[in-house]
């Protein structure tokens, strides 16, 4: 009698813990996407700003891919699957407000031809032949500070200083905003401003130094208010980027997507001499 009731606890404990489950997920809050297919690194980007998460991944795994589009209402993490579905992507760390992605090894299936040549080679090896393999790879720290985490700055500020909060940048100013270029530096793992490249939505600012002859800087080529995410790629720049001084590592800005209605966007802040 003691086994008969101790069974049928264990039995009644996991039907009820099945139900919890599935309402814990059912519960897990939708957003709504609107992706368009583009690049994957671009399709990231737009996910990052609208998921309203810092979104990291290696640059170069994604260098050359493309992605479709997607739209509707997802679960955070319903939608970041299906984005991320054949792009030899996985999900390697989510904390509530980072999501970081490693490259996983694809491999396509073998053609006829491949496979003869996979067996040949297997036959020169055992016959005690040395076979020469060349290959070549490159890996870059991609880090994306979101919209949304931009717009907890203070009303006005560049968008460089949101980049501060990121592991391995520091940045320095002598006003509240940093926005006065004459006096402003950001430096990334050692490297300085001019060792830098820049670009707005994929257009070159050259290396943002004060009085450059070669580009712009971002606090003048856009509003603050109309900043969209900022990526970070650490390291040497790679031959996509529009830039001749990446050596250190690339910014990529981009600016919010115009709406199809009339509004106003306000932002406001105030001080005195004395605080």
């Amino acid at each position: 009698m003691f086994k008969f009731l101790t069974t049928t606890a264990i039995v009644a404990v996991g039907v009820a813990a099945i139900p919890v489950a599935a309402i814990a997920q059912a519960q897990a809050p939708r957003v709504a996407f609107d992706i368009k297919a583009s690049d994957t690194a671009t399709a990231l980007n737009q996910f990052a700003r609208q998921a309203g998460r810092h979104v990291s991944f290696p640059y170069d795994a994604v260098a050359h891919r493309r992605a479709a589009g997607l739209r509707g209402r997802f679960t955070r993490g319903e939608a970041l699957r299906r984005l991320i579905a054949g792009q030899g992507l996985t999900i390697a760390e989510e904390t509530a407000s980072l999501i970081a992605l490693k490259a996983t090894p694809v491999e396509p299936p073998q053609t006829a031809i491949e496979t003869a040549a996979t067996e040949t080679a297997a036959t020169e090896a055992a016959a005690g032949q040395d076979i020469v393999v060349l290959g070549q790879g490159q890996s870059r720290q991609v880090q994306t500070v979101s919209a949304k985490a931009m717009a907890k700055l203070t009303g006005g500020s560049s968008p460089l200083r949101s980049l501060g909060r990121l592991p391995g940048v520091n940045f320095d100013s002598s006003d509240a905003h940093g926005t006065y270029e004459a006096a402003t530096q950001i430096s990334i793992r050692g490297f300085l401003t001019d060792q830098m490249g820049f670009t707005l939505d994929g257009v070159p600012l050259g290396n943002m130094q004060y009085r450059n002859n070669n580009g712009l800087s971002i606090n003048r080529a856009l509003l603050s208010e109309n900043n969209g995410a900022a990526t970070l790629s650490q390291g040497s720049g790679a031959l996509g980027t529009a830039s001749t001084s990446n050596i250190g590592g690339t910014v990529d800005f981009t600016s919010i997507d115009p709406t199809d209605k009339l509004g106003i966007d306000v932002e406001q802040s105030y001080g005195s001499a004395n605080s």
